[in-house]
C-alpha cells in the first residue's frame, strides 16, 4: 500500500470495486485511518458502512469496517443488573428481550441475579431459548423462597446479594444495567464503589430505556464536578439509548481503556478537527 499525499489512492488490495480517493486522518492516539471520500449509507451510530481503518496503536494490524466487525468478540462475558418485575412501559420489556437477541448474536455468555420473572428473566430466556450461555447467582434466602422462579442455565447459590456482586465481577468482563428499583440501584453502586476503591475496572453500560438513567447519569456529573469521584471512575459508565450501540461502546472500552480513546471520534470518521475549525464549529 502507498501513502504519498493528503488525497491518497488506496491499491487493489480491497478488490477493484472499493478502490477510490481516501483521506489520511492522523490522530493524537498514533492510528490513521482511511474512509471514502463519497458519503455512504451510515447505521444509527453514523458509522459508514464503507469506513477502513488501518491501526497502528496495537499488533497485529486491524483492519476495520464498521464498530462492530472492527470490535466483535472483544467481550464473552457480562454481568446484569436489573429489575425481577417488568415495570410499567412496555419498551422496557422489548428492549430486554432485544438485548437478549444481541447476546446471542454476538455469543455473549450473560450471568444475572438469576430467576425467570422481570426484565432480567426476560433477557435470560432469551438467551437461553436460543442456545446461548447463561449463569445465575442468587441469595440462598430467596432460592428457598422460590420468590424469582427457576434460573435459566447453571444456578449458583450465594449468601447474600454482596456476595452475588462479588462472584459476578470475577467473571464477567463488563456490566450491563436496566431499568430497576432499589435492589438494582444497590447493586449499581456496589459496583461505583468498588471501582471508587481500585477495586475493579470494568466498563458499565447504563440501559438508557426512555431516559430512565438521566437523572443518575446527572449525578454522576455532579460528582466529578464537585470533586466528589474522579474522572477517570467516570468514564467507566457508559450510556446509551440502544442496545447495539451500548454494547459496541462497552466492546470499544475493553479494547481501548486508555485515557485518549474517543468512541465518539471512532465511530464518526467523518468528523474532521481542521474542518470543523475552519468552519468555527
Amino acid at each position: 500500500m502507498e501513502i504519498c499525499s493528503k488525497y491518497r489512492r488506496l491499491s487493489n488490495c480491497f478488490g477493484n470495486d472499493k478502490v477510490g480517493e481516501f483521506r489520511c486522518c492522523f490522530h493524537s492516539r498514533s492510528s490513521v485511518r482511511f474512509r471514502p471520500m463519497i458519503s455512504s449509507p451510515t447505521s444509527r451510530t453514523g458509522l459508514s458502512v464503507r469506513t477502513w481503518y488501518l491501526d497502528f496503536r496495537v499488533p497485529p494490524l486491524f483492519l476495520h469496517w464498521g464498530v462492530t466487525r472492527a470490535l466483535s468478540n472483544t467481550i464473552k462475558f457480562v454481568g446484569l443488573l436489573g429489575s425481577h418485575a417488568l415495570g410499567s412501559n412496555p419498551r422496557f420489556m422489548a428492549t430486554a428481550v432485544d438485548l437478549g437477541r444481541e447476546f446471542v448474536r454476538r455469543k455473549i455468555r450473560l450471568t444475572y441475579g438469576g430467576g425467570n420473572i422481570g426484565l432480567q428473566g426476560a433477557v435470560a430466556s432469551t438467551v437461553y431459548n436460543n442456545g446461548g450461555r447463561v449463569r445465575g447467582f442468587i441469595p440462598g434466602y430467596i432460592a428457598t423462597r422460590g420468590v424469582y422462579g427457576p434460573t435459566y442455565g447453571v444456578e449458583y447459590t450465594v449468601s447474600s446479594n454482596y456476595y452475588k456482586y462479588f462472584e459476578m465481577n470475577h467473571i464477567v468482563e463488563a456490566f450491563i444495567v436496566l431499568p430497576g428499583g432499589i435492589d438494582t440501584i444497590e447493586g449499581l453502586f456496589t459496583l461505583i464503589s468498588w471501582a471508587s476503591e481500585g477495586l475493579h475496572s470494568r466498563p458499565i453500560g447504563l440501559l438508557n430505556i426512555e431516559s430512565y438513567f438521566n437523572n443518575l447519569i446527572k449525578f454522576l456529573d455532579d460528582a466529578v464536578r464537585q470533586n466528589f469521584m474522579a474522572s477517570n471512575q467516570r468514564k467507566l459508565f457508559i450510556s446509551s439509548f440502544f442496545v447495539d450501540e451500548l454494547l459496541d461502546k462497552l466492546e470499544f472500552a475493553k479494547a481501548f481503556p486508555g485515557p485518549g480513546a474517543s468512541y465518539e471520534e471512532f465511530s464518526n470518521p467523518g468528523r474532521d478537527v481542521e474542518e470543523d475549525a475552519d468552519a468555527g464549529l
